[in-house]
């Protein structure tokens, strides 16, 4: 299981219109990108990039990479520099794994081991299909695993497992169908939403991942 992201025509737009670290609810360029990925696929997630073709975040997420055992997620200019983000970006450190904040482009996607993208009420959530391929070997990769492992113990949470018990229906309950369709073909690398993601922030140590 996992997620397909998608390239959009519709980019994100420029800092010096917008600051994407002001986290503001008005932006129809997210809803736009989600139109365009809807039409390439049912359930499909827009991947956005900015005005020199390299990606910026999804619409509500941001994105991590793996190649050759490295971990890379976009450098921090035209994206909202999610919780989320940093404190995986702060697991990965205790792991022995840093992550690099580089120019990444859709073909650095094509060629990567394995993919994921984070988000609050989510947690982590593997991308193994990008622009209708497969990441690596289309599941969900030992780093993701990893990581993953390491969050649940972070906030004393088996998030797989919590997962595995609320994800259906409150997915379909608050709208985010498609995605559950998509992925719920293996809820064991599902991560946290609703009940689950209140438990999870809960018990985070907001201060440690400031």
């Amino acid at each position: 299981g996992g997620a397909h992201f998608v390239i959009t025509p519709q980019q994100s737009v420029p800092a010096r219109y917008i600051d994407p670290k002001a986290k503001n609810r008005s932006r129809i360029y997210y809803k736009l990108a989600d139109l365009h990925a809807a039409n390439l696929e049912e359930g499909a997630m827009a991947l956005l990039t900015d005005e020199r073709g390299f990606i910026t975040e999804g619409t509500g997420n941001n994105f991590f990479m793996v190649r050759d055992g490295q971990i890379l997620t976009p450098k921090p200019h035209d994206i909202l520099r999610g919780v989320s983000r940093q404190a995986c970006m702060e697991l990965a450190q205790s792991q022995g794994m840093p992550v690099v904040e580089a120019d990444i482009s859709p073909y650095d996607v094509r060629a990567a081991d394995e993919a994921w993208f984070t988000s609050t009420t989510i947690c982590m959530i593997p991308v193994t299909r990008f622009d209708f391929r497969p990441v690596g070997d289309g599941a969900p990769g030992p780093v993701y695993r990893q990581l993953l492992t390491a969050w649940s113990e972070a906030v004393g949470v088996d998030i797989a497992a919590e997962a595995g018990q609320i994800l259906p229906a409150d997915l379909r309950a608050d709208g985010f169908s498609n995605t559950a369709y998509n992925l719920n073909v293996d809820l064991k690398h599902i991560e946290a939403y609703a009940k689950l993601a209140e438990t999870i922030v809960g018990r985070m140590d907001v201060e440690k991942f400031a």
